[in-house]
């Protein structure tokens, strides 16, 4: 009733501001899954977006660089001097935009936000989903059943999983790509017709399996690698937690300020 009253209400008309239906999951008290079901109810409800691409974030970060469609382009990698295991992306104004580990591959040749090309924000969850059910898997993941969540024929299934992929996702594979979280960047064609639909379909057999926190997170992963849609990661988009002082955020950038300022 509430949800009704607001979406007729005049303010709703005034402001730009969509108002959705709960997607708790039922019986679980799990708020998180508001966020694709929410997301989801936005983008097939509303008949006014006209930008090509749509970035997601959370409310608890604070951003160091505008979010940007372009990933790179026109700009040089240098290695940063603080730390060997990042490199920073300088534009042609001699400006540094993009921070990542040096690892990672090197970003699409397109560097721009397109169908099937998107970006993100590095996490440290990794791809610890990818090696579910194999000798290397992390307690939480021992049991976790793959084929359950994809399907057997998703090439999100990994070598031990019971299934006919013909694709299977490797720790490597899954590190490299699909370790993201928000900021999420996408092209709304791939969040409407892609990621939304299989992120709203697996948050719940992902979290039946992994009842925590971080079960929405990993949904999106996992639909990432089922549609095999690879992220471009960067740790330069936010900063969220200074305990963790993980290099796949830019606490890089902070704690250089002082030498970048004088």
């Amino acid at each position: 009733r509430e949800y009704e009253s607001i979406t007729n209400a005049s303010i709703s008309k005034q402001l730009r501001l969509h108002f959705t239906p709960s997607f708790a999951l039922p019986g679980k008290n799990y708020k998180y899954s508001n966020k694709p079901g929410g997301l989801h109810h936005w983008i097939t409800h509303t008949k006014t977006i006209k930008e090509s691409a749509i970035a997601l974030i959370d409310p608890d970060m604070v951003l160091l660089r505008p979010i940007m469609p372009e990933l790179g382009k026109g700009m040089s990698r240098v290695q940063t001097v603080s730390n060997p295991h990042l490199v920073e992306y300088i534009d042609l104004n001699n400006k540094v935009q993009l921070l990542r580990q040096s690892n990672l591959p090197e970003l699409p040749p397109s560097s721009v936000i397109s169908p099937g090309i998107a970006a993100g924000q590095h996490f440290g969850i990794g791809g610890l989903w990818a090696s579910a059910g194999t000798k290397t898997a992390r307690k939480d993941f021992i049991g976790f059943n793959l084929t359950a969540v994809c399907g057997s024929y998703s090439p999100c299934l990994n070598e031990e999983s019971e299934g006919q992929s013909s694709h299977r996702t490797t720790r490597e594979e899954a590190d490299n790509y699909f370790a993201v979280g928000p900021v999420y960047i996408a092209s709304t064609s791939d969040w409407k017709s892609r990621i939304l639909p299989k992120w709203t379909e697996f948050m719940p057999r992902v979290h039946a399996q992994y009842p925590k926190l971080l079960a929405e997170m990993y949904a999106f992963t996992i639909a990432a690698a089922d549609i095999q849609l690879k992220f471009a990661l960067s740790s330069s988009y936010m900063v969220s937690d200074a305990s963790t002082m993980s290099t796949t955020e830019s606490w890089l950038w902070i704690d250089d300020y002082h030498v970048v300022s004088n």
